[in-house]
Parts: structure tokens; C-alpha cells; sequence
């Protein structure tokens, strides 16, 4: 977790030394631009609960429940999409490294409960209804941002962090109301756009590029919905999440804490789990099991295989390739 928590907890005041106003760059297309989307960024800050307390979270810990459409796994290639209660927690524990996800839900197959566990000492993944654990030092805390930017004001304080890349976008509406667009450049280097509220001055969704499994290059949106005081900050009552016009969660926060304690003991392995073998470590490798038969074995961070079976007019997959480079080999 260190890049998340180093970058995380960088102080707001840092920026604003190094990207005072300035005359001298009037009428530059990019310093209007960037003086343009500082100004939208201040004031949302400002309304998100202020720089001080913003620049004061070292820990959030959020309690969800909702609803998830299987959009890449559904038994149906048409809509709707299979819907599966999706409940979780997670906590980001900022100042002492450390990062937890719980999933508890449904998916197409079945039902699963996982609790994915990052710290400096260890990394692994908990089955906890079959009460295995899987240890895997090749877990990446940068996986994991999707987390962080669920929390709107550790997006605006990154937001401040990045000042050199902030680009005002121009207005548009939004169910109505009018939105500044706020582009910057996240550590990773993903460029979300913030739609912030005119009027409230509050976060009301943001969006980034990706490639699509199905549809290609696509755009994918978390929306919140509204917000409430938690430790005078305000935070979501949740969000939902679209990816290329398709509904792929609407979850609720039924419970958010902000700079509250944390046991050590959510962060260490239960008693009485089953080790298994850790997910393999070495290069992916496509292995012919029979004619017009093949399997990619060695897929590291997965703990699966991709299995398929080349037909005279068609190509028949198994647990379809995870990535562009699974698709490549």
C-alpha cells in the first residue's frame, strides 16, 4: 500500500505553494484552463468539509449493500443482464499501509465470500465460506484505487496533489443542474473527469476511458447520488456504476468512519483456515492438450486457466481471457 498512502496523504497546502496566482500566464490557454478547474477544485474542496480536514483522513472504512449485473458473465449475451446482491466492506487504512475488500454476494455460478487482505507483512486472499487462505505476494496495491476513488473527498485531495495536470472541460447539465468537468491525472496513469456541481459544489459523478471487453473503447461512471456529514466531511450515501451506457451496480454506504479505530486483528490471517497453493508466479504459457485443443496455464494473480477449442468456423472459450495480453498469446 505504500504508493496509495504516500501519494493519499500528501498535504493539499503543498500544491497551492507551488501554483499560486499568477498574471504573468494570462491569456495562456493552458494556465487558463488550469486556473479555471484550480478555482472549481477550491471550491469543492471547500464544500466536501475543507482542506484541513481533508488533508486529516487517515482511514475511511465503508459498509455497502446493493445490487450488481453480471454484464460480462450473465447466463443471457442480451439485457437485462443477471442481477446478484453485491453487499462488502472495505477499509483503507491510510496511515498504517494497509487495505482490506470483503465481497459477500452472488454471481452467475453461485454465491462467494472473499476478503482480499494487503499490508506490508502480507498479502492474501481469504475464502471465507469455504475457510481457505491464499497467500500471493504478487498482489498490487494500484489493483486496488478503484477503492480510493469511491470516496469522493480522497479524489478531490488527489485532485490537488495533481494540480499540474488539471484541465477545465467546460459545463454541461446533469439530471438538470449544471456540471464544471474537471480532467487530471491520477498516479496510475488513468485521467478521471470530475463533474462537480455548480451550485453545491459537490461531486456528482466521475468518468474515465477504457477498453471494453464488449464494445471497445468505452466510458465507465460512478455516479453518488447524495451525500451526508460524517466527522464534518461530507461523504456519499453511495454510487452507482455504468460502464458503456450498461447499469453495472447501484450500491448503498450503510455505514461509513472516517479516522476511527482499526483492529490489527481484521488484517490477520483466522484461525483454523486451510492454506492452498498460491497462484502461480512465472509467465503465462499456452499449452496444446490436443488437437485444436489448448489451455493458458500460469496465469499469475488469477488462479485460473483459459481453456479453448478451435472449431472449423468458430473458437470455442472457456473462463474467456482476462486481459489484452492473455488475448494476445
Amino acid at each position: 500500500m505504500k504508493q496509495i498512502t504516500r501519494l493519499s496523504m500528501a498535504p493539499l497546502c503543498a500544491v497551492v505553494l507551488i501554483f499560486g496566482s499568477s498574471t504573468a500566464d494570462a491569456g495562456n490557454p493552458s494556465f487558463e484552463s488550469y486556473a479555471k478547474a484550480r478555482k472549481v477544485i477550491d471550491a469543492a474542496v471547500t464544500a466536501a468539509g475543507g482542506a484541513t480536514r481533508i488533508n486529516g483522513i487517515e482511514s475511511v472504512s465503508l459498509e455497502t449493500s446493493g445490487t450488481g449485473w453480471a454484464r460480462n458473465q450473465s447466463p443471457k449475451v442480451d439485457k437485462p443482464f443477471q442481477a446478484n446482491r453485491q453487499d462488502g466492506r472495505v477499509i483503507l487504512d491510510l496511515a498504517g499501509n494497509r487495505l482490506l475488500v470483503e465481497f459477500d454476494g452472488g454471481f452467475p455460478g453461485g454465491v462467494f465470500a472473499n476478503r482480499t487482505v494487503i499490508t506490508d507483512e502480507a498479502k492474501f486472499v481469504l475464502n471465507l465460506r469455504a475457510k481457505t487462505i491464499q497467500r500471493n505476494d504478487a498482489l498490487d496495491p494500484a489493483n486496488f484505487e478503484f477503492w480510493h476513488r469511491l470516496f469522493p473527498p480522497l479524489m478531490l485531495r488527489k485532485a490537488v496533489q495533481q494540480a499540474a495536470s488539471l484541465h477545465y472541460l467546460g459545463i454541461t447539465t446533469l439530471d438538470g443542474k449544471p456540471q464544471h468537468m474537471v480532467s487530471f491525472a491520477w498516479d496510475n496513469g488513468l485521467t478521471p473527469t470530475l463533474y462537480i456541481d455548480a451550485e453545491s459544489h459537490m461531486v456528482s459523478k466521475y468518468e474515465l476511458l477504457f477498453p471494453d471487453n464488449l464494445t471497445g473503447d468505452a466510458v465507465s461512471e460512478l455516479a453518488f447520488p447524495g451525500y451526508r456529514e460524517v466527522e464534518g466531511i461530507q461523504v456519499p450515501t453511495g454510487y452507482t456504476q455504468t460502464i458503456a451506457g450498461d447499469l453495472a451496480a447501484d450500491i448503498r454506504y450503510t455505514d461509513v468512519k472516517i479516522n476511527q479505530p482499526i483492529k490489527d486483528a481484521e488484517f490477520e490471517a483466522p484461525y483454523g483456515f486451510r492454506g492452498i497453493a498460491p497462484p502461480p508466479t512465472g509467465a503465462a504459457k499456452v499449452v496444446e492438450l490436443a488437437d485444436d485443443v489448448y489451455i493458458v496455464d500460469g496465469l499469475a494473480n488469477f488462479g485460473y486457466s483459459v481453456f479453448w477449442v478451435a472449431f472449423e468456423d468458430y473458437i470455442l472459450v472457456f473462463d474467456a481471457p482476462v486481459n489484452r495480453a492473455v488475448t494476445r498469446m
